[in-house]
């Protein structure tokens, strides 16, 4: 006579516990990724007012105009899909902003800029005569009053623009290198964890 007996009350235990596991581990190895990734993007520098831009296949930098937001826009989660019961973690940067899949895969994409210009035009095409440069120590002080006062007007008030040009990025990954780094590293990582999960039984 062959008697079997299961504690299915452990199993659950045990069950929760992996899955527990699966969700830290996956969290972990996001927080790790999306770090490695975070630390191989540079703060670009100016050269000569020109902005010092990564070597392609090199890690784009970020700026200190946009106030390092690179940094900022990558991201990570992690969730359990309940149709197939797996732990899924993401590390993505900010999706709605189209220039990192450029600066990921490389490519060339239309980019909107805003800048400022006077709403003034220039007198020459305003009044429609033929000037001829005369200092204004030349001048009387009459006119030397009222160039003064214009070009003083010209630079207060400015308006936007915005102009749009196609702009070529070449590939300067940096989330598939961090992939890389850290996929030798994953296995101990779920290891170590669900060890000391199963431990606390």
């Amino acid at each position: 006579m062959k008697v079997e007996y299961r504690d299915k009350t452990r199993l659950k235990k045990v069950g929760k516990k992996i899955q527990k596991a699966n969700f830290t581990s996956m969290e972990h190895a996001a927080a790790t990724l999306r770090k490695i990734a975070i630390n191989s993007i540079r703060r670009g520098t100016m050269k000569d007012n020109i902005k010092q831009h990564a070597k392609a296949g090199k890690s784009p930098k970020t700026w200190k105009f946009t106030r390092y937001r690179l940094k900022k826009d990558i991201l990570y989660s992690v969730r359990t899909n309940y149709f197939t019961g797996r732990t899924e973690g993401i590390v993505y940067a900010r999706p709605e902003k189209a220039v990192y899949r450029m600066h990921e895969e490389g490519g060339s994409q239309t980019v909107t800029k805003t800048i400022l210009e006077s709403s003034y035009r220039n007198r020459r095409s305003r009044d429609g005569s033929n000037y001829t440069y005369k200092p204004l120590s030349e001048r009387s002080k009459k006119e030397r009053s009222k160039i003064i006062k214009y070009y003083k007007k010209m630079r207060n008030r400015l308006r936007k623009r915005k102009i749009s040009f196609r702009a070529t990025y070449p590939a300067r990954p940096f989330l598939e290198p961090a992939l890389k780094k850290i996929i030798p590293r994953l296995p101990k990582i779920w290891k170590t964890i669900i060890n000391k999960e199963i431990r606390n039984l």
